[in-house]
């Protein structure tokens, strides 16, 4: 458990530096504008992935809804099976 503990604090401590660092580096260099091209370009990325994830989560969310995504157990029977039964 401790071993974990080490493991994912210095996993993060280096993703932490990482981003301070690259944060430090833009800093330094000015800001660099953005064409009309490269605007359009981050909304039209931005409205992909909001239909993305909009259409991925109504996927999820009528497939929770219809029963399909459950777990199959043949030794399990409904009441479909036991009524359609002839005794």
């Amino acid at each position: 458990m401790l071993r974990r503990a080490i493991i994912l604090a210095s996993i993060g401590l280096v993703v932490t530096m990482g981003g301070v660092f690259l944060i430090d580096q833009m800093a330094a260099s000015g800001p660099a504008p953005l064409s009309a091209h490269g605007w359009f370009a981050f909304f039209l990325g931005a409205l992909f992935c909001l239909i993305l994830s909009c259409g991925l989560f109504a996927l999820v969310f009528f497939s929770a809804r219809s029963g399909r995504d459950e777990v199959f157990d043949p030794t399990q029977k409904t009441d479909n099976q036991n009524s359609s039964r002839i005794s």
